[in-house]
């Protein structure tokens, strides 16, 4: 129940060759007793290929990107928490142009997306309710679409 620990990748991908080199720098900073905030920044440059005949001709596709990793990535986000054990978080994610397939036929624009998340806790930790509202503001697809989430969870 963290946005700075969630992953900012929209879905799993699928592709059966790759390879991808990726550069990564983070900064978390305590505000306050209450405030914190962290921004990422991840540059990365995926390729892989598939097949695209028999096995017997070896065809390859060549020279497409990893679907969902886009090339650039930057977040920045900031989380509140008061002393009654309630937390708020929100990120903002923009992401560069990538696609949602191997091929490379469906292309996912650049663009911003906002989370948002809250949950509270009760004193002993047992139980934890959440709220969250996901990809607000990002480019919609029949796959790629608004979430909405309500967690509730009892630990023992």
């Amino acid at each position: 129940l963290n946005l700075s620990a969630t992953e900012v990748l929209e879905g799993t991908p699928s592709y059966e060759e790759g390879t991808l080199r990726t550069l990564a720098a983070g900064v978390n900073h305590m505000v306050s007793r209450h405030w914190s905030a962290y921004g990422k920044y991840l540059a990365q440059h995926s390729s892989s290929q598939y097949a695209t005949g028999s096995a017997q001709d070896g065809a390859m596709a060549e020279g497409r990107m990893i679907p969902y990793i886009p090339r650039h990535t930057l977040v920045a986000g900031a989380t509140w928490a008061s002393t009654q054990r309630i937390y708020v978080s929100g990120r903002a994610v923009y992401r560069s142009k990538r696609f949602e397939d191997k091929e490379n036929l469906t292309p996912m624009p650049a663009g911003w997306s906002l989370d948002l998340m809250g949950f509270w806790e009760t004193q002993d930790k047992r139980w934890v309710v959440g709220v969250a509202a996901l990809n607000l503001l990002g480019n919609k697809s029949a796959r790629q679409k608004a979430r909405y989430v309500l967690d509730a969870r009892y630990l023992f």
